[in-house]
């Protein structure tokens, strides 16, 4: 699934760069019987197309989303949420620097609070 428009306004010195987000790991859940997930860049929902992705302690799930990040260097911001009942809850959120050079990269993530004790990490390519 490819995003229509760049996540970020353009500049002059505006140059697109394409990330792949690869994969999302679950090292330890929110709750005990797992966690219902989705990732959002900029208050825009970008996976999964479904409203979440279910995902347990030590699990593995593959996102293959491209995304335009719509500036060549500088960071990104992906959040993680989690679906509740009545409230979705900020989980944390990713945070990679491109510098224009290609290759693999993981992100762990860092949490929206600090008594919280999920772990996850996201795993991406330019």
């Amino acid at each position: 699934m490819n995003l229509e428009r760049p996540l970020a306004k353009k500049s002059r010195n505006f140059k697109q760069i394409n990330c792949k987000l690869k994969a999302l790991k679950c090292y330890r859940s929110s709750e005990s019987d797992g966690d219902e997930v989705y990732l959002k860049i900029e208050d825009r929902k970008i996976w999964p197309q479904v409203p979440f992705a279910r995902i347990k302690a030590m699990g593995e799930l593959e996102i293959n989303l491209d995304i335009m990040t719509g500036k060549k260097e500088g960071s990104i911001r992906i959040e993680l949420w989690e679906k509740d009942l009545l409230k979705d809850d900020l989980l944390g959120y990713f945070l990679f620097i491109t510098n224009g050079q290609s290759g693999e990269y993981v992100s762990d993530l860092k949490l929206n609070n600090k008594m919280d004790n999920h772990r996850y990490a996201l795993c991406w390519e330019v």
